[in-house]
């Protein structure tokens, strides 16, 4: 396996990914590119199914393990354009670095991911390999759950998934929802507005109450409910509106449903406040529309064996400490692991800086996640 000779293709595809958008539901362009590849690749078989997705097969044993490499196609907007330093759809490289929109969340992890076929050439102590690249996971990981109901596949035993780690191990993140606060006030002359009665000054107690709310804590750290949007009833400058409606991005810890939070809410501002669960709504670039009220947490024990068996053939072949960590943001993880698949959380890729300005992935870091998903599948494919 020599990754130096892979790394210029791994550069070139990188930047080529990057130089093509694909916002949620227009990933068709970045997907035709990574069919092209897994052919030019000599996958077994490339798949694209009714979403979407791209799924490339690489063959093997029967009697070993099968593992799913997942990462998504998808990224967000830009922003304001003012605040790169490069254009975000050029993938200028500086230094060890490509900068552009989406490139570790998450062009990096899919150009990655796309040679693990280069490197298991010659190589066939391993079960059948999956490689699937998604849609929607930035709007609530539909192509994920379309993928684990709908792929005629038979399940994987194992997953990887491909959100940015510092080539690190994640076992866990909390889940999302969004959730719509309607605040009702009074909608009267503005001179003769009572506080109490003013929709805004209802709406920053209650910001303020979300702030100093004391949300359950458990392993995976807090429940957080965060002010995202807002929108209120339209009116002349001299009228107060009747109702403002307040979104809220709400990250949820596997200890709290969603109706918990709802029920927490409403109490905050007792007869002002109607709360709501706001689905994520996703339509295909194929045509197909789907609902869901929530991206679902994950967890997985940093005791578990398999990961431990995982951890530990890292550290002896690399000679470098992998930390087991969990996510800030949520993934499609829990999607896979609700389904009774082994997940584990590895790839290139700096999350602090993902969903921002100036965005970028490791050049080293793409070209060392190859040796360690070659270790990675070594491990376990050996796994009884």
């Amino acid at each position: 396996m020599n990754l130096q000779r892979i790394k210029k293709e791994l550069i070139n595809v990188t930047k080529l990914l990057i130089q093509t958008p694909s916002f949620s539901g227009q990933e068709k362009d970045v997907a035709d590119i990574l069919v092209c590849k897994m052919k030019q690749l000599q996958y077994d078989e490339v798949i694209i199914d009714d979403i979407g997705n791209v799924i490339g097969i690489i063959k093997g044993k029967n009697h070993k393990a099968s593992i799913l490499f997942t990462t998504h196609m998808d990224h967000v907007p830009p922003g304001e354009r003012a605040e790169w330093l490069f254009d975000p759809f050029q993938g200028v490289i500086e230094g060890d670095y490509i900068y552009g929109c989406g490139a570790a969340d998450a062009k990096g992890a899919l150009a990655t991911q796309l040679f693990i076929k280069l490197i298991l050439k010659n190589v066939h102590e391993h079960g059948d390999i999956f490689v699937a690249f998604t849609v929607g996971e930035e709007v609530g990981g539909f192509g994920s759950q379309y993928l684990i109901k709908n792929a005629d596949l038979p399940p994987p035993r194992f997953a990887i998934i491909g959100e940015p780690s510092n080539n690190e191990l994640r076992n866990g993140h909390r889940g999302r929802a969004i959730v719509k606060i309607l605040l009702k006030g009074k909608r009267t002359h503005s001179s003769r507005c009572l506080p109490e009665e003013n929709v805004f000054f209802i709406c920053s107690r209650l910001v303020a109450k979300l702030f100093q709310c004391d949300w359950p804590r458990a392993s995976l750290g807090a429940t957080s409910v965060i002010p995202v949007s807002c929108t209120h009833e339209l009116c002349p400058l001299n009228i107060t509106p009747s109702w403002l409606a307040l979104k809220c991005d709400c990250r949820i810890i596997p200890e709290q449903s969603l109706s918990d939070v709802v029920r927490i809410l409403e109490t905050l501002i007792p007869n002002r406040v109607l709360v709501e669960i706001e689905n994520f709504t996703f339509k295909s670039y194929t045509g197909l529309e789907f609902q869901a009220p929530m991206h679902p947490a994950f967890w997985i024990s940093p005791t578990h064996p398999v990961l431990q068996t995982v951890q530990s053939a890292l550290e002896q072949n690399f000679k470098r400490d992998f930390p087991i960590r969990t996510w800030q943001f949520t993934t499609d993880a829990g999607i896979f692991a609700q389904k009774g698949i082994i997940t584990i959380g590895f790839a290139p890729g700096d999350e602090k800086c993902v969903h921002s300005a100036n965005e970028r992935i490791s050049i080293s870091e793409m070209v060392d996640a190859l040796a360690y998903y070659f270790n990675i599948i070594q491990t376990l494919s050996a796994i009884k």
